[in-house]
């Protein structure tokens, strides 16, 4: 849920989204402070995301490139996915297409893995808009 409060405060710019997403940052912040490993990825995502939501540069590609390894070695594949897609779409924010690129080539390979079909197919349509 907490990405979707970014998505929808980046769309509509409505600070109560911005707000129900630092909420849940704080709950996801409270399980890893006792001891939940499985917060700890989608925590580093959410953190990511609003990095990327402020057009802030500064530590943008760690803290993504942290929320995947995490998932990585918490073997989440389905969260390394959604990390480099969602790191793919702020690659492109900043007009960085190769970044992009690279992003998305690695979240379909999850994806397929995972058996999401459709979310490769979409990918893979983004990936052929970029080379045009």
């Amino acid at each position: 849920a907490g990405l979707l409060w970014c998505e929808w405060h980046r769309e509509t710019g409505q600070r109560r989204y911005r707000a129900r997403a630092r909420r849940t940052v704080r709950c996801m912040k409270k399980q890893v402070s006792e001891g939940s490993v499985l917060y700890r990825a989608p925590l580093q995502l959410m953190m990511a995301e609003m990095i990327c939501r402020q057009n802030s540069k500064n530590n943008l590609q760690s803290a993504y490139a942290e929320a995947i390894k995490t998932a990585a070695v918490c073997q989440l594949p389905h969260i390394e996915a959604v990390a480099n897609e969602k790191a793919g779409n702020c690659c492109l924010v900043h007009d960085d297409k190769a970044g992009a690129e690279q992003h998305y080539q690695r979240a379909c390979k999850l994806y397929e893995q995972w058996g999401a079909q459709v979310l490769v197919e979409q990918l893979e349509t983004k990936i052929s808009h970029l080379e045009h």
